[in-house]
Order: C-alpha cells, then structure tokens, then sequence
C-alpha cells in the first residue's frame, strides 16, 4: 500500500503556517528553534503513542521474539514507557536548559542572560502556540493514517521506538546546527526574519527527505521497514 498523500500535505502546510507566523511577528532564529523545541516534545509523545500501539497490538520484540499474553505485553510497554520518559524527558529538559541560554551566546557582549532569555521568550509571543497547534495536527495525521491506518506498528518494536525520536530528528538538526553555525557567525543575520524564514524553508525539506524515507517504497512494491513520522 502506497503512503497516502495527506500527511505529506499537512507537513508541509504545518510549516508554511510556521513561515507565516515567523514574517508576521518578524521571528527570528531563536524564536524558531524554541518553536522546534516545542516539536520535540511533540514528537516525543506521539512516539509514546506508538508504543502503546506496538505494546498492545504488534509485535513488542520483534518478530523472532512472540509475546502472546496480555499481562506480559503490559509489562513491557510499562517498561519501555518509563524508560522512555526517563530517557527522552532527560533529553528534553537539557535540550530546554541549552535553548533558554542561546540568546546570551549569540548576543551582543555586556547583553545579561536574564534579560535576552526574557526578551526572546516575550518575542516568541502566543505564536509559538499556534505553531505548536499546527505541528501537532500534522504528526497526528501522520500517526493516524500511516501508523495506525497503514499498520505501521507491525513493522516495528519496542526497542527501535526508544532510540526513534532522535533518528528522526537528525537530519532536521543538522539543518538547525547550521543555522546555529551562521547565527552565530553573523548575529544580525540570525536576528533577521528573511533568515529565519530561509531557516524553516530548509528544515521543511529535511522533514520531506525523513517523511520520504520513512514511508516510501522500494523498487518492486515492498515497503521499507521504518516507523512512522
């Protein structure tokens, strides 16, 4: 079964509304890379998601490993959901303590930490929760046509959905690290909205080349063995 076309379209619609809302408030790098925070943690929970689906429904361990009864698929997806949570929340948190300290890397020297981490948050407005709305509408889609629709779940376990999130969000990070690199290298560039804008454009295409990736086909109809985006 082929991928269906809607998860493409609303992935790229979520990050459209991202370009509006970035020329529309005048966003610049750091507005955007707390906008991509907050879709870490989307990405993060869905990815929860997915497990209870694989816990209960698929096949836990993979297929050379069968695990028939109910109380021992509840006991590994207890398992594998704490860990997770201990894992990816660890993650999130110093990932969140590194985003708030950016505004003072990048600033001007004499800027003080407090006041840019109080102006970049005051920028970022109530934007950063519509941008949040949008995302999350585009990875549920996504889960919902393709990991549940397409039975997605059978083709994966517990063990690949902890290590997941951060595959999928490697391609999209290298893209962010660059333009951390040209922020820093120019910070009146990175301030800039035709920077931020060019920012999300690219990152789009990184999203595009993953959702490719994880839902295209081989030559010959077999689909490949990847988790949904």
């Amino acid at each position: 079964m082929r991928p269906s076309w809607l998860p493409t379209v609303a992935l790229v619609a979520a990050n459209l509304v991202v370009v509006a809302l970035t020329l529309f408030s005048a966003w610049g790098f750091y507005q955007l890379i707390l906008v991509y925070w907050c879709e870490a943690l989307i990405i993060g929970a869905f990815n929860m998601a997915r497990m209870v689906a694989v816990g209960l429904l698929g096949e836990p361990l993979g297929r050379w490993v069968g695990v028939a009864n109910v109380p021992s698929r509840v006991l590994l997806l207890a398992l594998a959901l704490g860990f997770f949570v201990v894992e990816f929340g660890g993650f999130a948190l110093g990932l969140g303590f590194l985003i708030t300290a950016l505004p003072a890397m990048l600033g001007q020297p004499g800027d003080g930490v407090a006041r840019e981490i109080w102006r970049g948050l005051r920028a970022v407005g109530s934007g950063v929760g519509v941008a949040a709305l949008a995302l999350t509408l585009s990875h549920g889609l996504s889960f919902v046509t393709n990991f549940l629709g397409r039975r997605e779940y059978r083709r994966t376990n517990l063990l690949v959905l902890l290590v997941w999130p951060y595959v999928r969000m490697s391609l999209v990070m290298v893209a962010l690290g660059a333009g951390l690199a040209a922020a820093a290298a120019v910070p009146t560039f990175g301030a800039s909205t035709a920077f931020g804008v060019a920012v999300v454009l690219v990152k789009t295409v990184a999203d595009l080349v993953v959702h490719r990736i994880e839902h295209g086909e081989r030559e010959g109809g077999a689909a490949v063995p990847v988790v949904a985006r």
